[in-house]
């Protein structure tokens, strides 16, 4: 079995790092602020992508700016909703 070090195609596809994201800085029960510089280090990638990320979360306004590079991430039920709203179209 080979042991990769750098990640596949399919990890640093945008769908795949959104759900990372979430994932990762989600809140539990509540709206979530998140801080920008955080995320590019936590999730290893660059600062492009990142914004790239907020760029399709705020188009499904599961994310809204709040600050410069701070962003308040929707609770999970509102995120769920969305998705299954999504997934119905």
């Amino acid at each position: 079995m080979e042991n990769r070090s750098t990640p596949t195609r399919w990890e640093k596809s945008l769908g795949e790092l959104c759900i990372k994201f979430l994932n990762n800085f989600g809140g539990k029960t509540s709206e979530t602020l998140v801080n920008l510089d955080d995320c590019k280090d936590d999730l290893g990638i660059k600062r492009r992508r990142i914004y790239d990320i907020v760029n399709i979360l705020e188009s499904i306004e599961m994310i809204k700016r709040r600050y410069k590079n701070v962003y308040c991430l929707q609770p999970p039920a509102v995120i769920k909703k969305r998705m299954e709203a999504f997934e119905v179209s």
